[in-house]
């Protein structure tokens, strides 16, 4: 009975999940470009990772091994806590209903822990080596929303013989008819079109009108000009910003659940 209630919720949520993570794609790709090599970044949707990378100075293990060891400590000064991977890196992994806010929120400690990271090493700027860009928002918002569409048909139409019918999968189908009746599918049109819409407000992730994230932090993130960076805006680090898989997403108030 659980599962079956969370399969018929978790569809609904799949547009969100792609906003986000359009989100999410800016604000790693600004930390990778703000460390001058020293960090580099992928993942998509609600699951990025950040890995200290071999090069210049860090191409000496005793010296790349400073630089974790820094990075874990500022992290605890600016009051968010990764899920730090033994291999020297962190992942970043928020829960579902997480709001857009929450997330920029988290990008800025990220970047203060990074920047303080590399006045301590005496970080020298690299060039690094190209890697993937993430898959683009729209891409991923189409897939996503486009997905629900498919499953939607199933159920209209039944299931066809290539999909078992099995009690999961007309669920899922059941559960995406849903969630299109809902008008999840009006994201595939109007995200990225600076529209905001109902479905954007319900899941706290609208970056339209400034409801739920500071438009100027947003915008920071999002240039690819590294001169327009800056530390954590007005107020400083007020409240942890916990960032492991298991955390509670019934916490205090003072925490944030879940990466």
């Amino acid at each position: 009975m659980t599962a079956t209630e969370v399969l018929r919720e978790f569809v609904t949520w799949l547009p969100s999940i792609a906003k986000l993570g359009e989100e999410m794609a800016h604000i790693v790709n600004y930390l990778a470009t703000i460390s001058e090599g020293m960090v580099v970044c992928q993942g998509q949707g609600l699951m990025w990772g950040g890995l200290f990378t071999h090069n210049g100075q860090s191409a000496d293990p005793d010296f790349r091994s400073k630089v974790v060891q820094a990075f874990k400590r500022h992290c605890d000064d600016c009051l968010i806590v990764p899920y730090h991977v033994p291999v020297g890196g962190f992942m970043i992994s928020p829960v579902i209903d997480i709001d857009v806010g929450t997330i920029y929120d988290i990008g800025e400690r990220l970047e203060e822990a990074i920047k303080r990271t590399m006045k301590e090493v005496g970080w020298e700027p690299v060039t690094a080596p190209p890697v993937p860009n993430p898959l683009t928002p729209k891409a991923i918002a189409s897939k996503s929303t486009l997905d629900l569409t498919r499953l939607a048909e199933m159920a209209d139409k039944g299931l066809p013989r290539i999909v078992a019918r099995t009690d999961s999968t007309i669920v899922l189908a059941e559960a995406a008819k849903q969630a299109v009746s809902r008008g999840s599918l009006h994201l595939m049109q109007d995200l990225g079109n600076g529209k905001c819409v109902p479905y954007l407000h319900m899941t706290r992730c609208c970056t339209e009108c400034g409801s739920f994230v500071c438009l100027d932090v947003r915008k920071k993130f999002r240039s690819n000009s590294v001169a327009s960076s800056s530390t954590i805006h007005q107020g400083g680090f007020g409240e942890t910003k916990e960032a492991y898989p298991d955390s509670d997403a019934s916490a205090a108030s003072s925490e944030i659940p879940g990466f």
